[in-house]
């Protein structure tokens, strides 16, 4: 007799068990009952995000005047941080591949920032995948926050979840390469990428960035989070654990915050774009 097969949900949590062993059932729990959100106020409304979620921004190290892409913006959350770290100067330009995400992010920037914030940040349209292919060695600083599995979101809607399949993290994982390997062409020498996710799995974290180290070990470096003294302390977390490249910040071991994962990496060395085929 055929065994029975697996539901997607068996599937799931099969998967992630054998990733995060007996860890798996607290970080579960952690991810179902806890929020740990904050509010952003830089002008008269808040906008509430996830703890976690702000560490990305801190680990870019932005300085006044930089000129700054962030590739996949909407909402907009982390916009918000980065406009208000930039306090009026340099360039903010804030990519939404999709038109109706795009939207929300203008009416975000448009409602919680004052004018003289808003003024040297435009919004764009574009594919993210393709941008170093038209820019290079531009941005002083670009964050790359991928779409991702976002399986706290999977665990928290049963529709979602019973479409899941184990190719998803395996398909994801090559659009994130796509962008932040277009995000490092279009970074400047000496500038920073942070890439970021709220993915749980391995594949869309440590080993995208294992990917760009073999394709372009000898032009970049990855950092360390040094600046951790500029972290307000109303957002101070628990345990940001170090993972081979990066850092995870998971719910468990923080109050609900995250999960969400990041890596700092320096350009040692300009990039060209590959010749165009004829």
């Amino acid at each position: 007799m055929a065994k029975n097969k697996k539901t997607a949900e068996q599937e799931f949590y099969t998967y992630y068990r054998e990733l995060y062993h007996q860890r798996w059932e607290k970080l579960e729990s952690a991810i179902k009952t806890l929020e740990n959100y904050y509010p952003i106020k830089i002008g008269k409304k808040e906008y509430y995000i996830d703890k976690a979620s702000a560490y990305p921004v801190i680990a870019l190290n932005i300085q006044q005047g930089n000129n700054i892409l962030d590739m996949c913006a909407a909402p907009g959350g982390k916009t918000l941080l980065i406009a208000e770290r930039l306090n009026g100067t340099g360039t903010l330009t804030a990519n939404e591949k999709s038109p109706a995400r795009k939207a929300r992010l203008d009416k975000v920037l448009s409602e919680h920032l004052p004018e003289e914030l808003r003024k040297n940040i435009h919004t764009t349209c574009r594919d993210a995948e393709k941008w170093g292919l038209y820019q290079q060695n531009t941005y002083d600083r670009i964050l790359v926050d991928v779409p991702c599995s976002s399986e706290a979101h999977l665990i928290k809607n049963p529709k979602e979840l019973k479409k899941w399949t184990k190719s998803r993290s395996k398909n994801l994982a090559i659009k994130q390469y796509a962008i932040l390997s277009s995000a490092f062409m279009a970074l400047a020498k000496g500038g920073y990428i942070v890439y970021s996710t709220c993915a749980l799995s391995p594949l869309e974290n440590d080993k995208t960035i294992e990917k760009l180290i073999k394709k372009h070990g000898k032009k970049l470096r990855i950092l360390e989070l040094q600046n951790t003294t500029d972290i307000p302390k109303q957002i101070k977390l628990q345990l940001i654990e170090k993972t081979e490249y990066g850092y995870h910040i998971l719910p468990d071991k923080n109050k609900g915050a995250g999960p969400i994962y990041f890596c700092i990496i320096e350009k040692t060395e300009e990039t060209q774009a590959p010749a165009k085929k004829r």
